[in-house]
């Protein structure tokens, strides 16, 4: 439609949208890109790997606070991912407690734990 006659009939011309061709790393970030939903649970219980991590620190960046086992993980995995977790938690302002071996909890803010035992 020409904008003559679209100023005519009082029409609104059609906008094209222009399509920017994506760079190679918006492509990956595309294709890796994890979206957490509502249902997931609070807590993550045993990471496969050490890139289980980025899941682990969207969790806690939504504001809950995580139980993880590492027992599962080779001696490399388990401490690049206890590395990268401890950044993301102290980052945000939470805590990393141990609490037994390969078994941590990682606190949000201002989280009260209660401990009840006999």
């Amino acid at each position: 439609m020409s904008l003559v006659k679209s100023l005519k009939t009082g029409a609104v011309p059609e906008k094209k949208s222009k399509k920017l061709p994506l760079s190679e790393y918006d492509r990956f970030a595309i294709s890796t890109r994890r979206v957490l939903k509502k249902n997931e649970p609070e807590f993550l219980s045993a990471p496969l790997s050490s890139s289980d991590a980025e899941r682990a620190i969207e969790l806690f960046r939504s504001g809950k606070s995580l139980i993880i086992s590492l027992s599962g993980l080779g001696k490399i995995d388990h401490a690049r991912f206890l590395d990268v977790m401890s950044g993301a938690v102290g980052a945000l302002g939470g805590a990393v407690v141990s609490l037994k071996e390969d078994l941590y909890l990682f606190l949000v803010r201002n989280a009260d734990v209660v401990c009840l035992t006999d």
